[in-house]
């Protein structure tokens, strides 16, 4: 199937919901458990990791340890980098380069039974595909159940938090599944569970207690599916992320919150280009009837999407304008692609990768808009 894309010199920003990016955190609320005094051991403080992944439409971006800015950007397509600040500063995290991932872990939990909880604050820098700079804030939170003092807690522990659709949210593996084990320490009471989509009304979620290892903890697991077994009900429906919240009815200590995102892919088909054009060094202005030295180049650039290069071979060109009455039209050139009236001798259709504009074709104290439909492929 052909590749159809449309470019047009009064557009900017168009790549917005072709490719979007998605920041995703594995996750994003922990709870330590200490002993009387808040002092957590390293087998406890290794039971935390949250790997911050980006993906760019369906694709995984590469993390990269380089600070990315506006001057190296241009060697940092599909590329992303992490910053973790903590709120609170007895707490510190770690960051370690794992298969084209990040995982953040805790560096430091302070002792004692006042510093409870923190805040990381994850911010991100990604370069899209055609080397334009994104960037986003996510926010993991972290506290400490003390023994003696808050003696309960809840913790969500998912197998991963998202799952993989095309752009028009339909799950690439309808039989994929999230398993969500909710753990209890101390005697929470009877749980409950809600859920919500894009932050709507909380609907609840049938739970059934279980023990099924020696672990010391009370387990149960929760499985999300992603199109629902009986009649095929996509779980998102229209939402983009589903929030789980479990809590137990003894304190209100005992509560955790995980939240799993439906990342959606780059749009296919005609979206699959995008197409940009470009004015000459000249500008796009033309004042007080400028003279031909002042004549403009607009040139028309396609790049793919899927893989960010710009396209050059097997593609046509056909350029539009709009008339009086608002209609696209087809742009009319003269053989060395200067803009003429449709009428004049020896005027064809603008088919080429450039044309020449001047200020006799944009009508005085007006503007004038022309845009080129590139197709890939015969």
């Amino acid at each position: 199937m052909n590749k159809i894309g449309i470019g047009a010199i009064t557009l900017t920003d168009v790549m917005d919901g072709i490719n979007p990016i998605v920041f995703q955190l594995s996750n994003e609320s922990h709870t330590f458990v200490a002993d009387q005094n808040g002092l957590i051991g390293d087998a406890e403080k290794a039971t935390f990791d949250c790997f911050a992944d980006t993906y760019i439409g369906e694709t995984k971006a590469t993390y990269t340890e380089t600070v990315i800015t506006d001057d190296n950007k241009a060697d940092m397509k599909s590329k992303y980098n992490v910053t973790v600040t903590s709120t609170n500063g007895a707490w510190t995290s770690a960051q370690v380069s794992e298969t084209g991932s990040v995982k953040i872990t805790m560096d430091v939990v302070p002792t004692g039974t006042v510093e409870k909880s923190t805040t990381l604050e994850v911010a991100f820098k990604a370069v899209n595909k055609v080397g334009n700079i994104v960037e986003g804030t996510r926010i993991i939170s972290i506290t400490k159940g003390i023994q003696g003092v808050d003696g309960v807690a809840v913790r969500l522990e998912a197998d991963h938090n998202y799952f993989l659709t095309d752009s028009a949210g339909n799950f690439n593996n309808p039989s994929d599944q999230v398993t969500i084990r909710i753990k209890t320490i101390g005697d929470v009471g009877a749980l409950t569970a809600t859920m919500t989509k894009d932050g709507g009304t909380a609907t609840s979620i049938d739970l059934t207690q279980a023990d099924d290892d020696d672990d010391g903890y009370n387990d149960t697991n929760l499985v999300l599916k992603a199109n629902d077994a009986d009649d095929g009900t996509p779980f998102f429906g229209d939402s983009d992320r589903v929030t789980i919240s479990v809590s137990g009815d003894a304190a209100s200590t005992a509560s955790d919150v995980i939240t799993i995102a439906r990342v959606k892919a780059g749009k296919k088909g005609e979206a699959a280009i995008t197409v940009f054009v470009g004015s000459s060094e000249k500008g796009t202005i033309f004042k007080n009837g400028s003279s031909d030295t002042h004549k403009k180049t607009l040139t028309a650039k396609a790049f793919d999407m899927e893989t960010g290069n710009e396209l050059t071979a097997d593609l046509t060109y056909a350029w539009k304008t709009r008339n009086d009455a608002g209609d696209l039209v087809s742009v009319y050139v003269d053989d060395t692609a200067n803009v003429v009236p449709a009428d004049t001798t020896d005027a064809v259709v603008a088919a080429g990768v450039s044309i020449i504009v001047g200020s006799e074709d944009v009508p005085d104290g007006e503007s004038a808009e022309f845009t080129c439909d590139v197709t890939v492929g015969a």
